[in-house]
């Protein structure tokens, strides 16, 4: 998922986990909510945390290749696990093109080829790190840095591979098939509609991708240059976008979870949210299997989101964000959290 936030957050933090896997939400379309924990949720032991981060530094984004390698940004740093989460180490890196104006504008979120370099969204720039599996990564500049531009900050980043890569301003969509040696507008959105921090990529092949930003979703058609705007209008924000299917697509919102099984112009309130304007990251591995993080919560579904299973709170302190969630398939799932500490499925 993709997005720029502010937080604050506390200096001391003590978390303590509670795990479930019995709650059961019996919900149907456009009247289930996401409830709280109670005191009745029974506790099992098929998650874990590891704090990661120095201090209380918070993990932004979180990606993992396969269920061994993976990597995560905090603001400014870069840590990677090569067993699966269980251990994590903080990389050296210094990025080359950079003045000193520049350097200092945090990290947002991540994506990693299968040659293991690495493409991060930096607020007002895009960067590259050559191999990830370097002790230290050396760092360039992809696309040109717009002093003063709300506009212009990059929010999110897609690398099908090191020749085709797109990375989102706030109002516009950018892609290069030259490993970002040029670059080219593919789409763009109207100012009074753009994202106030919010975007999400997707892509389900070259060819069938999906970006949303501020209220707009739109869908690749066959080819790189061509998008269609989807004719739902959504009411929020969108906030993350899920694509295991041609057909099958989910989209949060600050209120809730949209599902569409046909096509991309009709969605259908799955869930509702108890409160307006928390943060949603969804991650689904087919059209039936996916979870959610909403607060402090993770949320399990086996059946495309007509009920969920409540796995994972976070209750002291009871607003311990979970900021973004990755799954590779029903087992091996993770998730990054605003005290710099990452969940992990065992």
């Amino acid at each position: 998922m993709i997005f720029m936030r502010q937080f604050n957050i506390p200096i001391f933090i003590i978390v303590s986990l509670v795990f479930c896997s019995c709650q059961k939400l019996n919900v149907s379309l456009g009247e289930s909510e996401l409830i709280p924990l109670t005191s009745d949720n029974i506790l099992n032991n098929n998650w874990e945390f590891k704090k990661v981060t120095e201090n209380t530094n918070p993990i932004y984004d979180i990606y993992f290749k396969n269920k061994d390698t993976g990597f995560a940004i905090t603001g400014f740093g870069i840590y990677r696990s090569f067993n699966g989460g269980i251990t994590w180490e903080k990389q050296n890196f210094r990025i080359e093109n950079i003045d000193k104006r520049e350097r200092y504008f945090p990290f947002i979120n991540l994506t990693v080829t299968s040659n293991n370099n690495i493409y991060v969204a930096a607020n007002a720039q895009a960067l590259k790190f050559s191999s990830g599996f370097s002790d230290s990564l050396i760092g360039q500049k992809i696309l040109p840095y717009y002093a003063g531009s709300e506009q212009r900050k990059v929010v999110g980043v897609y690398a099908i591979d090191d020749s085709n890569i797109y990375f989102s301003y706030k109002d516009s969509l950018l892609f290069s098939n030259n490993a970002g040696l040029s670059w080219k507008i593919l789409s763009q959105t109207n100012s009074s509609n753009s994202s106030t921090g919010y975007s999400s990529l997707f892509f389900l092949s070259r060819s069938l991708g999906i970006w949303s930003n501020g209220t707009s979703l739109l869908v690749s058609q066959g080819s790189d240059s061509v998008w269609k705007r989807s004719n739902f209008m959504f009411n929020n924000q969108i906030q993350n976008v899920a694509l295991p299917s041609s057909q099958t697509a989910f989209v949060s919102t600050k209120n809730g979870l949209f599902k569409s099984s046909r096509g991309f112009d009709s969605f259908d309130l799955i869930f509702k949210t108890i409160k307006e304007n928390r943060y949603m990251s969804i991650s689904f591995v087919d059209e039936n299997i996916g979870y959610i993080s909403y607060e402090n919560y993770i949320y399990k579904t086996k059946d495309g989101g007509k009920t969920w299973n409540l796995e994972v709170a976070l209750v002291n302190p009871k607003y311990e964000m979970i900021y973004e969630i990755h799954a590779i398939d029903e087992e091996n799932v993770w998730a990054c959290t605003a005290s710099g500490g990452v969940l992990r499925k065992k």
